[in-house]
């Protein structure tokens, strides 16, 4: 194979590393291969308006089955779209779609915080009928969406982050609002090597600024756009509580306000709180 050729096979086919092509092509003298391989990926390379906490850019590498990949999703979200909008509010087939995707949602929330709610909890959740305090985070959640499917022409910003919180915790007003404590992870303490499991307290409200930045003025599209808001919430971990519902509820908005519309509220992406476990 030419340079031109394995460049695009370890970039393109899969997305090796360098260990990895070495082991693939059973050598480990790929350095001139290994630099051909970066060339051609910088070809692809989309510098984000994100910075890491040691400052360096976050960028992404538009892939061709990325970017195909990114098509069929969102022809997939306007499919759902058009299909959703053609039925009446009150028709049964709206109704159970509804249903049905709420309790996969409140189901998998919580999964991943470990309670353990019967299928009448969940009905009676989202029917909004009285269910046992043991449940307020499945009931604030939901209280959450049904805000961002009300407000979702609204644009992410401190304020719709400050909203989702108020209704997380279940109050009328914050005391507090982003996290003003560190963490006490021994890696975060080290001064070599150091591995960040989340910001410093002093980068959280810049780098959450870069966000809603990002957000307002960012062309990529909206599944683009959502999932690296996801991963840069969870990465800020900007709250002391709820960073991991907040950055669900902010990938919802942007598929709201960019693509769907109310819609995206039905989008199961909790399942991810699991899958990121």
């Amino acid at each position: 194979m030419t340079d031109k050729e394995l460049a695009i096979k370890y970039t393109e086919t899969m997305y090796a590393t360098k260990a990895e092509v070495a082991k693939d092509l059973k050598t480990s003298l790929v350095d001139p291969i290994w630099e051909n391989i970066n060339k051609y990926r910088l070809s692809l390379r989309k510098v984000l308006s994100l910075f890491a906490i040691s400052k360096s850019p976050y960028f992404f590498t538009m892939t061709s089955q990325l970017r195909d990949g990114l098509t069929r999703i969102q022809n997939d979200l306007t499919q759902l779209a058009i299909k959703v909008s053609k039925m009446p509010n009150d028709a049964p087939e709206r109704v159970t779609v509804r249903s049905e995707m709420y309790g996969r949602i409140l189901k998998a929330v919580a999964l991943a915080n470990g309670i353990r709610p019967s299928d009448v909890t969940i009905a009676n959740i989202i029917t909004e009928r009285p269910v046992s305090d043991e449940n307020a985070r499945l009931i604030n959640y939901f209280a959450s969406l049904k805000y961002l499917e009300k407000n979702f022409l609204l644009p992410v910003s401190q304020d719709a982050l400050g909203e989702y919180l108020t209704t997380m915790q279940g109050v009328e007003e914050l005391t507090s609002f982003y996290r003003n404590s560190e963490d006490l992870n021994r890696e975060n303490r080290v001064l070599i090597d150091r591995v960040y499991t989340c910001a410093p307290v002093a980068n959280i409200e810049p780098m959450m600024n870069s966000l809603y930045s990002f957000i307002e003025r960012s062309t990529l599209p909206a599944g683009v756009k959502a999932a690296i808001s996801y991963f840069y919430v969870n990465y800020v971990r900007p709250f002391d509580r709820y960073s991991d519902e907040i950055a669900l509820l902010v990938a919802k908005s942007i598929i709201a306000h960019d693509s769907i519309g109310e819609l995206a509220v039905l989008l199961p992406l909790e399942e991810l709180l699991s899958n990121d476990s």
